[in-house]
């Protein structure tokens, strides 16, 4: 039987290439994008910027940036992809509801908690919510959930955890930091993610991993 020019096609897994991000500049031009939408609050308000708005803007960009190219590539071809982190996202609830209470969380500490980083020792709060909240989340769906699931698409385990680990021990890097605390802050950042990426490899399960990034943070800050 003779399928239609409209009937979907099934590729083989060697054979994805329209999964963004799959190639390392991708990876990076995507990192930088988001970095440069996290600072863009600050001239559009100019004036304190909540970090909440700061972070939501880097997630917003990351995440959107995909999405538009990915919907564009579908829409030009009649392939039908077995693996779409994208249409992951959209049906899975435990995101939603993680970006949601990290929305709550971040306004509710600003807003009406009153926890700023000047203000009688308050910061540690600040520190500990942002430390087992704002950061396992957000990381882990842009470095492991956005990065390494399309990487995995085109390179080898290894390969695409080893690319995904240096763009996220790069990206702890402290501009005022003085040498040896940006190195042991980027080691200790590239052997982590080492770590989150082989499990996520292997379970491709975004929510232990976030887990397990809040539960090493949290044990970082109280020992």
């Amino acid at each position: 039987m003779v399928n239609s020019p409209s009937s979907h096609l099934k590729v083989p897994e060697k054979d994805i290439f329209m999964l963004f991000p799959n190639k390392i500049y991708q990876c990076i031009l995507l990192l930088f994008s988001g970095m440069a939408a996290s600072v863009l609050p600050l001239f559009i308000i100019c004036d304190d910027v909540p970090l909440y708005l700061s972070t939501l803007s880097l997630f917003i960009v990351t995440f959107a940036i995909p999405f538009i190219v990915n919907r564009i590539r579908k829409r030009d071809s009649n392939i039908d992809y077995s693996y779409n982190y994208l249409k992951t996202i959209k049906d899975n609830k435990i995101i939603h509801l993680s970006i949601i209470l990290y929305l709550i969380i971040s306004i509710t500490v600003k807003n009406y908690l009153h926890i700023t980083e000047n203000e009688n020792g308050d910061w540690e709060i600040s520190l500990l919510i942002g430390a087992i909240v704002y950061g396992p989340i957000i990381e882990e769906l842009i470095f492991r959930y956005t990065i390494l699931s399309g990487l995995l698409e085109r390179y080898s385990a290894k390969c695409s955890i080893l690319i995904s680990s240096v763009l996220f021990a790069l990206m702890h890097y402290n501009v005022i930091g003085t040498i040896y605390d940006n190195l042991y802050s980027i080691i200790n950042a590239f052997v982590l993610s080492v770590f989150l990426g082989a499990i996520f490899t292997q379970s491709r399960n975004i929510v232990y991993v976030i887990l397990i990034h809040s539960l090493i943070n949290l044990l970082v800050l109280i020992s």
